[in-house]
């Protein structure tokens, strides 16, 4: 859900001028649904896509090549996971880009929803402010030049 986010996000922060391809995946297709899709429309006014992203492999075995890729992780075994496949499939010789961006799941929030709103909107932000960063950045260091993002 979080790849979907940034996705969001990174789609609004790029204009007409930009040649910059855009795709969320995961590990595992997982269903994006329910309080994070709420806020993303109701606070920043901005669609989330809630098909499950392609997982990882799928993206790579349809054999399209990015200059960037982000791993969205919150520490942990899913980090060595996620570091351990991308390492595998895309190589830094290739000119490949990688940022680690430790983020907190939506899973495992506290109960009270008050409390779950307020640290959903916090991870939300958190993902807007590191897309943007990163898309200022791609922007400084490419002007002129395509980039793809995953």
């Amino acid at each position: 859900m979080r790849s979907r986010i940034a996705e969001a996000f990174a789609k609004q922060c790029l204009g007409p001028g930009d040649d910059i391809l855009v795709q969320a995946s995961g590990l595992e297709k997982d269903s994006i649904s329910g309080l994070p899709v709420r806020l993303m429309k109701s606070d920043f006014d901005l669609y989330v896509d809630q098909t499950p992203p392609p997982t990882l492999f799928d993206v790579y075995d349809s054999g399209v090549k990015f200059d960037y890729v982000i791993t969205l992780s919150s520490g942990g075994l899913p980090v060595t996971q996620c570091d351990s496949y991308v390492n595998a499939l895309y190589r830094p010789e290739d000119g490949l880009v990688r940022r680690s961006w430790d983020i907190k799941p939506f899973k495992g929030l506290p109960e009270d929803e008050e409390t779950r709103i307020e640290i959903t909107l916090q991870i939300i932000q958190l993902i807007k402010d590191k897309v943007q960063d990163l898309i200022t950045e791609i922007r400084g260091s490419h002007s002129g030049v395509s980039s793809d993002l995953h």
